[in-house]
């Protein structure tokens, strides 16, 4: 074969050499079906140029913004563009950046995108393992590639190279880069949970959570990163069936053991190389282990630099510490009080890390063991006391957690705050990425781990826990006065940021043979468990607490079954819930609670209404605002008039509603309670669609809309974007409906709301009707019903009316018999089938 495009050499001496640039274009426009003449086209190259490369006989270097041009038209992404340029030998895209000329930095703006991604920001500088994140990085991207495991022992730098990875991928996944870090997470049916939440998934009910993320997954080009995932290795099956669900995620895992599922590809990630005996400093300089060393020595004591005399000792360090970038860093910052010979010196057997440990562990155990145990001995005492305490919290805390939970006769609380500065310097608690007015901080694992151990030892361990569950008790019970969907004050977010360490008191409290502490920790915390959609987790919790409640005081059993029969409702769990609802309603009357007896009845009255019970319904509101009247809770008020005036509207009474909307919008005026008042727009907006009065409806449901997605709340978003499609579809908007709908759609699919699917469907089916399918629309008239039914959902009268109403429309359409034809058809289907029936065809309606 002649020396053309089917073999690209590069004479060198001689010698055919296989051009490595050559080889890559040859191979990219291969791939995409690009011709040499119109690749030289849109990269705006000379076609000589371009011959000259493809053909090997270009001299280097490479023009650096001709290698870009031919990158950018081929559409490679950072990753591939990269590779080329190593081929060219160039440097990356990073390192391009700040040497770029104005025409550069132009062409350079094409990989820097912005692609939603919660990655958390570096601290600290990026030693080392270069051209191991340009390999990972390749691998991550290969086709039909969906599992990679980065595995090794921990403190070996998993994490940050994953993190350096995924950030190198961001063009490559354009729906979302999502760090997911597990280390606190030890239920592994938390685990799609925590998925979930960092996607931004967080009002999904538990019971469905598997379905919804897989929903929102499937049809997105998404990374997932899942951080320590070896202590949720029975996690494994529920991140395959993610996998399956979803053609387009990947997952990038870090674990100290492989995963063992089907497709998964490993990438043991091994300590840094260590430094040659007898190395000159020249070279030990460019040693991984040592630069590790110099950098953070460096930023631990900036006034003491490291010269050529100080390198023999940190090479003699970094070898004893095997390599392990987290040994190597805690090493380091040990220099801020000794120089690298006094530390050798000082501590001689810390530094001999293979046997560090008992010997019955396995060695990289009593690796880590004696880095953190050497490590330790560089702190003062105070500090190293206060470290092995923290190790109680099994996520954040801040100071002041630190403070009540760990404080002791020799370490008062003022000097706690001191110490975790301390602590911070020396790199062993770590900043967390959690939302709080005050710094949160958390322990590495291994250091946690190494804590226990310890307090164990000491015979500490039960009394701090008790005093760590104690701690997250006083958290609970600081909750304010409970209104539905009013978030009074800072305690669901300070509970949210506690999340992990709530569980780990609930779970201390479950083992007590006392069962006062689960009883209160639990009947303190539903309103948490109700509001941010946790109801699977919640129920389990309050059920148990239920039958160790015996002996419990009346007004923590009335607690325990409010929380579970509001929670049952949103299940529809009806046996259960109207009996805890009634049986809650009597306590709270015995004890003269208002306020029980109003979030009781309206969970009764809303039961009733989904149950068919109109009228039952109007008079258990009527209660719930005279219960709200007494204790003069104007929020609370505005809460049950809006419940009050949907009865009466719902039920087909609109002139009824109007005084009890008047009196809403002015409570909530008063109150400043935005999300009150995009509830009573929405109310507003339904009332005046109800009254087919359309200039009246679209503006206030498109405030409600509004105002809802600034505080995001999607269980009544939803219902509120259905709302406003509908008016739209009744004024004649119909590709605005569609959308509306197709939005709707999405948003009940997220909350498992079936009546809000079943309503969506006959959206649908309006909009189909006015386009001339009635026998798609019939279909979805039959479907809607069907998931009514199995579901023991009742139309309200109101609503029952206009579904009549637009039924008569489309047996007008389609004839009779036609009609219930079609409605049968759609009676077979299943909700699933029903929606991939809309789905499949939003684009024709």
């Amino acid at each position: 074969m002649g020396e053309g495009m089917g073999q690209v050499v590069h004479r060198a001496a001689g010698t055919a050499v296989r051009s490595p640039l050559a080889a890559l274009l040859q191979q990219h426009m291969a791939e995409r079906g690009v011709t040499q003449a119109r690749l030289a086209e849109l990269a705006e190259l000379s076609k000589a140029t371009l011959n000259r490369w493809l053909n090997g006989k270009s001299d280097h270097p490479y023009h650096r913004a001709g290698v870009l041009s031919l990158a950018a038209a081929l559409g490679l992404s950072k990753v591939e563009t990269n590779r080329l340029l190593r081929a060219a030998g160039l440097p990356p895209l990073d390192a391009l950046v700040a040497s770029a000329d104005p025409a550069e930095r132009a062409l350079l703006t094409r990989w820097a995108a912005p692609v939603r991604n919660n990655l958390p920001a570096d601290l600290t500088s990026f030693v080392g393992r270069a051209e191991e994140v340009a390999a990972v990085a390749e691998l991550l991207c290969r086709e039909g590639l969906r599992l990679l495991t980065l595995t090794g022992p921990g403190g070996s730098g998993k994490t940050r190279l994953a993190l350096r990875v995924a950030c190198e991928t961001l063009d490559v996944f354009p729906d979302g880069v999502f760090f997911v870090p597990l280390g606190a997470v030890a239920d592994p049916d938390l685990l799609l949970t925590s998925i979930a939440e960092r996607v931004g998934l967080r009002d999904v009910l538990d019971a469905t959570l598997p379905a919804r993320l897989a929903g929102w997954l499937r049809g997105r080009r998404v990374l997932l990163l899942l951080d320590n995932l070896e202590q949720l290795l029975e996690g494994g099956p529920a991140i395959a069936r993610l996998l399956r669900a979803a053609p387009g995620l990947t997952v990038l895992a870090t674990s100290r053991v492989p995963l063992h599922l089907t497709g998964e590809h490993e990438w043991p990630v091994l300590p840094f190389p260590l430094p040659e005996p007898g190395q000159p400093p020249v070279d030990l300089r460019t040693n991984a282990a040592v630069e590790l060393f110099v950098q953070r020595a460096q930023a631990a004591n900036p006034r003491r630099l490291l010269d050529d005399d100080d390198l023999p000792a940190v090479a003699e360090i970094c070898s004893r510490l095997d390599g392990l970038p987290l040994a190597i860093e805690l090493a380091a910052a040990g220099t801020r009080q000794r120089e690298p010979w006094r530390l050798l010196a000082d501590f001689p057997s810390r530094l001999d890390l293979a046997t560090g440990g008992p010997v019955d562990l396995p060695a990289r155990q009593q690796t880590l063991r004696g880095t953190i145990a050497w490590s330790l001995q560089l702190l003062p005492p105070p500090a190293r006391d206060l470290l092995a305490r923290l190790a109680v919290f099994a996520g954040s805390w801040d100071a002041a957690d630190a403070a009540t939970v760990c404080a002791c006769e020799s370490m008062p609380v003022v000097a706690v705050e001191d110490i975790v500065r301390t602590l911070l310097d020396a790199n062993l608690i770590q900043p967390a990425a959690v939302l709080s007015d005050a710094p949160r901080y958390h322990l590495l694992e291994t250091i946690r781990e190494d804590g226990l151990e310890r307090l164990a030892a000491r015979g500490e361990a039960a009394g701090l826990r008790e005093r760590h569950a104690r701690h997250m008790l006083a958290l609970a019970e600081s909750a304010p006065p409970y209104v539905p969907e009013v978030r009074l004050g800072d305690w669901y977010s300070r509970v949210d940021a506690a999340l992990d360490d709530v569980r780990a008191a609930l779970d201390w409290c479950a083992g007590r043979a006392d069962p006062e502490p689960l009883v209160r920790l639990s009947a303190a915390l539903w309103p948490y468990w109700h509001e941010y959609m946790h109801v699977e987790e919640g129920r389990r919790w309050l059920e148990r607490a239920l039958t160790r409640a015996v002996e419990s005081p009346p007004r923590r059993k009335a607690a325990l079954l409010t929380g579970d029969c509001m929670l049952a409702f949103r299940q529809t769990d009806f046996h259960i819930a109207f009996d805890h609802a009634h049986a809650a309603l009597a306590l709270w009357r015995q004890l003269g609670d208002h306020r029980g007896q109003a979030l009781v009845l309206q969970q009764l009255g809303w039961g009733a209404f989904m149950m068919g019970g109109s009228a039952q319904a109007t008079d258990l509101f009527a209660g719930e605002v005279e219960q709200w009247r007494l204790i003069e809770e104007a929020q609370g008020l505005a809460r049950g008039l809006s419940d009050l005036a949907a009865a009466y509207y719902m039920s087909g009474d609109l002139t009824g509603a109007m005084p009890f909307l008047r009196e809403t919008v002015t409570l909530l005026h008063d109150a400043q309670d935005e999300m009150g008042l995009a509830r009573s727009a929405s109310d507003r907006g339904l009332h005046a669609l109800l009254r087919e009065d359309l200039a009246e409806a679209i503006p206030l449901l498109r405030e409600a809309v509004d105002r809802f997605r600034s505080a995001g709340r999607h269980y009544q978003l939803g219902t509120t974007v259905f709302y406003l499609g509908t008016a739209l579809c009744f004024a004649g908007q119909l590709d605005d409906a569609v959308a509306c709908y197709s939005e709707a759609l999405r948003l009940h699919e997220e909350v498992a709301d079936r009546v809000g699917l079943s309503l969506t469907l006959l959206g649908f089916a309006a909009v189909a009707h006015r386009r001339g399918d009635g026998t798609r629309a019939a279909t979805l008239c039959g479907a809607s019903r069907a998931l009514q039914h199995a579901h023991h959902i009742t139309l309200p009268p109101a609503v029952q009316a206009l579904y009549q109403r637009e039924v008569g429309l489309v047996v007008e359409l389609i004839g009779c018999d036609a009609f219930e034809e079609a409605f049968a058809l759609g009676g077979e289907l299943t909700a699933e089938e029903a929606i991939a029936l809309v789905r499949g065809a939003t684009a024709s309606l």
